[in-house]
């Protein structure tokens, strides 16, 4: 039998600042076990509120997440500049502010056809 935890929040900003804490806590922890640290993210509503309190958490504490290799669990068929770009929301809010090194972003090539930005993830991932 699974066993799980609901947690309640009274509103969205309450959850992304605790999940954002949660998520820096277990990616600190993995770093200092030595452990690498690779982590998938996704778009959606949520999306913008939880990379803009990771930010806000990591840059007040001096957190850049070096060493973490960012992917993508999902992208829309389009551009990275595109407004429905998941990858340009986590650039735009998460990435460029915390100075993530070019090589730790993995992004779903979204202008591509999905059977081309897929193999390419694949390989991408399988590097990794």
């Amino acid at each position: 039998m699974s066993r799980f935890q609901l947690e309640v929040f009274a509103n969205e900003a309450e959850l992304a600042r605790s999940v954002a804490g949660t998520w820096l806590a277990a990616v600190a922890a993995r770093r200092a076990a030595g452990q690498s640290c690779v982590v998938a993210l996704a778009g959606g509503r949520i999306a913008r509120r939880f990379f803009s309190e990771v930010t806000r958490q990591a840059l007040a504490v001096g957190e850049r997440l070096a060493g973490v290799d960012f992917f993508w669990g999902d992208e829309r068929g389009v551009p990275p500049d595109d407004a429905e770009s998941n990858y340009g929301v986590a650039a735009e809010m998460l990435l460029r502010p915390l100075g993530i090194s070019p090589t730790r972003i993995h992004r779903i090539q979204g202008e591509l056809n999905p059977s081309e930005a897929a193999a390419k993830a694949g390989v991408d991932l399988c590097a990794v």
